[in-house]
């Protein structure tokens, strides 16, 4: 069964549109993104609007790689090009010694990121994940867009995110089907709500604030533990080894 797929490539501005975009059957002038096959925008009242191949230029012996996912990973690209903000998520961290009776919270507020720079570490998407680079003056984010929790953090984002001080956000996709499965327009709007505005479906892999958090909260029980009364057995222990020091062991 060919996949629905929700953008091509319009053959006289060569941007990525999605099928409301254009006009319906072969009216729209697109091609695949994948195959570069001639499409036709489908726009009946059974299925959700979508494109298709040209039937008549497929070439059977090589078919086209096209998938849901890899289209909606190449238009969050060309949505991340036409901006230049995109809104982070908070952290709330909390954190305890009880022994130490230490108990204290951490919070980093939400806000929005400018980013001037914006580059994709994997040259070629793959099915389930791709990868972005937001930078700035200040900050340096790492984008992780995935369909499946298997491919949420493979080992180049991993390596990616030990570069000092570069945080790591995931964005979760895999819910798009079923959004763009119930309407017939406004993708892109969905889309760009969903990829920049939304913080619902974001969380951090990593931020350098969960460092800050551990050295503070480090601190704090070295201060305690320098403070705390030592007990009966802990003076003992004291005293006998400043014996053994004075005797020469």
């Amino acid at each position: 069964m060919e996949p629905l797929i929700p953008i091509a490539r319009e053959n006289t501005s060569e941007k990525l549109v999605f099928v409301d975009e254009v006009l319906g059957g072969v009216d729209c002038n697109c091609r695949c993104i994948f195959c570069d096959v001639r499409l036709i925008a489908r726009k009946g009242d059974v299925v959700s609007h979508h494109f298709a191949h040209y039937g008549k230029e497929v070439d059977e012996d090589k078919p086209c790689p096209a998938s849901f996912e890899r289209a909606v990973f190449w238009m969050v690209r060309s949505i991340l090009e036409d901006n230049q903000s995109i809104s982070l998520p908070g952290i709330k961290e909390r954190r305890q010694e009880l022994s130490l009776d230490l108990d204290k919270e951490y919070c980093l507020k939400e806000r929005s990121m400018p980013y001037s720079q914006l580059t994709y570490p994997n040259h070629q998407i793959d099915r389930y994940s791709d990868t972005a680079l937001l930078e700035n003056e200040e900050d340096s984010i790492l984008l992780r867009f995935y369909c499946s929790e298997k491919y949420k953090l493979p080992r180049l984002a991993i390596d990616l995110v030990n570069v000092p001080n570069r945080a790591c956000l995931g964005i979760y996709l895999g819910s798009l089907y079923e959004i763009f499965s119930k309407q017939n327009d406004r993708f892109r709007a969905t889309l760009e709500e969903y990829v920049l505005g939304d913080r619902g479906n974001k969380r951090w892999f990593y931020h350098p604030f969960e460092k800050e958090c551990a050295i503070d909260f480090n601190q704090l029980i070295s201060a305690a533990m320098k403070n705390k009364p030592m007990s009966r057995k802990e003076e003992a222990m004291a005293r006998f080894k400043q014996k053994m020091k004075e005797s020469g062991f």
